[in-house]
């Protein structure tokens, strides 16, 4: 699923100013369009995660040949990786990331588990944005892990390339800190 830049911009002109010390990760980075838009228009450090080995390698090549024109785009490793089995090294890069987004609309069962499970206990993450809300009875006092280390901060009107309506992204902060 494609995006247009406006949701990246609505996502960033919400969501604190990010910093040279912040990390955006995007789980399920497709072509890269997202991650390459946030190097674009910030100074962070940008990780793709693609499951789909061919949307993976394009995302690759599409990014190193823009770098001549665009140098920030240098700062976007793409891996190929599961969520679900992350190899040491896939996660070893992206710990300490401290924004998230995932487009988990199309997430399986477990691989919506691996997302929730991974923002529940990763240190750093400040922010997570998603396009699927985690949990539709999301409150306080929900038993599951999420809910305890999240909170709903508030619902983002996007633009995205697959409907002509207006959708939501969900950003959500850290109420508490992460179990380990």
């Amino acid at each position: 699923m494609a995006y247009c830049g406006k949701t990246v911009s609505a996502i960033l002109a919400v969501i604190p100013t990010l910093t040279i010390a912040d990390t955006f990760v995007d789980f399920g980075s497709g072509i890269g369009n997202v991650v390459a838009q946030v190097a674009l228009e910030t100074s962070v450090g940008c990780i793709g995660i693609e499951f789909q080995d061919n949307l993976a390698n394009m995302s690759k090549l599409l990014i190193r040949g823009a770098r001549v024109d665009f140098p920030n785009l240098s700062k976007v490793p793409i891996h190929e990786a599961d969520l679900r089995a992350m190899s040491s090294a896939v996660r070893e890069d992206i710990d300490g990331c401290s924004v998230l987004f995932a487009n988990n609309i199309v997430f399986e069962p477990t691989s919506f588990a691996a997302l929730e499970d991974f923002a529940s206990s990763a240190a750093g993450l400040v922010h997570v944005v998603v396009m699927a809300t985690i949990c539709g009875r999301h409150r306080p006092t929900c038993p599951r892990n999420f809910c305890s280390v999240w909170t709903l901060r508030r619902r983002i009107d996007v633009q995205v390339s697959w409907s002509s309506q207006l959708h939501h992204a969900y950003w959500y902060t850290r109420v508490v800190e992460p179990y380990i």
